[in-house]
């Protein structure tokens, strides 16, 4: 799951759903959520929930946080998905699912681009194979958005 800044929103409530479920002995499937901000201390958004749905779900739940305004150098996420490259491509060969929400001018097309291109450099094929496959994840719903601009 992709959702910087208020695209978390949706996830909020699908991350609680598995949280639930894990409290009460489910098991649940592998949850990464990628959520993106401009800095920690100020727009955060459920910062302290993230943490007890983690306490819940243990080693089934992994968040990866970009602040954009913090450090030398901006931080998007899709520089926090670049860096978890090897494991996004594991998960999608064994058919996750892949949802995005937020921002449709910038931040959804970058994130397209780079899972095809994930995909090309973990699979070892041609960048526009990985393009192709993307599309491929779209047409089965694989890939989902809900975006705006």
């Amino acid at each position: 799951m992709v959702g910087p800044g208020t695209g978390v929103a949706p996830f909020r409530g699908f991350v609680q759903e598995r949280a639930a479920l894990a409290r009460d002995g489910q098991t649940v499937g592998k949850t990464i959520l990628f959520f993106g901000c401009r800095k920690a201390a100020e727009d955060f958004m459920y910062q302290d929930e993230w943490e007890q749905y983690k306490k819940d779900m243990g080693d089934a739940f992994e968040m990866h946080v970009a602040f954009s305004r913090e450090g030398p150098n901006k931080v998007y996420v899709q520089h926090k998905i670049k860096e978890q490259a090897v494991e996004i491509n594991k998960l999608l060969q064994e058919k996750a699912f892949f949802y995005v929400c937020g921002d449709a001018a910038n931040m959804a097309r970058e994130v397209n681009t780079i899972l095809g291109q994930i995909i090309a450099e973990q699979r070892g094929v041609p960048e526009s194979k990985g393009e192709e496959v993307v599309k491929a994840m779209r047409a089965s719903n694989q890939y989902q958005e809900d975006v705006w601009s």
